[in-house]
């Protein structure tokens, strides 16, 4: 069986790709048999949620510039 390092490890890349069948149900058992890394996981995906619901009205805010500064971004960006 695995530790709750790499059980924790093996939950987080599930969280952006495909694991094996084999994979999830050893994070589902230890699920189930492990408080603090079931704690953890609830955690991990509330965070992922917030960061995502964060992301989305950061970017479909369309911000206008006025004149002065998109001026001002032209000249930093020159002198940089």
């Amino acid at each position: 069986m695995k530790r709750c390092i790499q059980i924790t490890e093996d939950f987080e890349r599930s969280m952006n790709q495909k694991l094996s069948f084999s994979d999830k149900m050893e994070i589902y058992g230890h699920k189930i048999l492990c408080k603090k890394c079931n704690r953890y996981m609830k955690d991990s995906r509330t965070l992922e949620n917030l960061i995502n619901q964060h992301a989305k009205q950061e970017f479909s805010i369309s911000k206008k510039f006025s004149q002065e500064e998109k001026d001002r971004m032209k000249n930093k960006l020159g002198s940089a």
